[in-house]
C-alpha cells in the first residue's frame, strides 16, 4: 500500500505497533489503531483525515488470509463510509497467503497481484446499510479474486506451503 500516489492512513489491528522498527513508522505515520479507540474516536479522527483528502486504507477481513478464501468482513470501513460520504476503492490482492507464511518471519520469494476496481461513489450506496454495503462489496471482490485466480492458472506460480 505505501506505493499508492496518494496520502494514506493505514487501519491496522493492536500488532503493527508491537513490532521493532515498524511499530514506529507506524506510530508517526499516523496509522489508526481500530482495536485501542474508541468508536467515537475512531469515527472523528478517520473523518478529519477523509475531509483532508487523505486516503484510508482497511483490510476489512481484519487479517491476512491464510488460504485462498475470502473471510468475513468486518463493518467498521463500511460505516466509516456511510457516515463520511466517501468514495470506496476496492482492492484485490491474490498470491500473498503464503507470503510469508502466517507465524512466520522468514521471507520468501513470491508473486502477490493486486487489481483496483472501479470505485464506488456514496450515490451508488447512500441506500444501504453497513451490513448491507459490506456484503456487496464482498461479494464484488470475490468475484474478481476468481477471475484473477483462473488467471492465475495460466502462470507458473509456485506455492509455498
Amino acid at each position: 500500500m505505501c506505493v499508492l500516489p496518494h496520502e494514506c492512513v493505514q487501519i491496522v489491528n493492536v500488532w503493527p505497533f508491537r513490532i521493532p522498527v515498524l511499530g514506529l513508522y507506524a506510530k508517526f505515520s499516523g496509522y489508526l489503531n481500530i482495536r485501542m479507540m474508541s468508536h467515537e474516536s475512531f469515527m472523528a479522527q478517520a473523518t478529519k483525515l477523509l475531509s483532508e483528502g487523505v486516503s484510508i486504507i482497511f483490510f476489512p477481513e481484519g487479517t491476512r488470509s491464510a488460504s485462498r478464501t475470502m473471510g468475513n468482513f468486518h463493518g467498521a470501513a463500511f460505516r466509516l463510509a456511510l457516515e463520511s460520504g466517501a468514495t470506496v476503492v476496492p482492492i484485490c490482492i491474490t498470491g500473498n497467503e503464503n507470503i510469508p507464511p502466517q507465524g512466520s518471519l522468514l521471507l520468501r520469494p513470491g508473486t502477490i497481484r493486486v487489481r483496483r476496481l472501479p470505485s464506488i461513489a456514496w450515490d451508488e450506496y447512500k441506500d444501504l446499510n453497513a451490513f448491507a454495503f459490506k456484503n456487496r462489496v464482498w461479494h464484488t471482490i470475490d468475484e474478481e479474486l476468481s477471475v484473477m485466480e483462473g488467471e492465475n492458472s495460466k502462470f507458473q506460480i509456485p506455492n509455498y506451503k
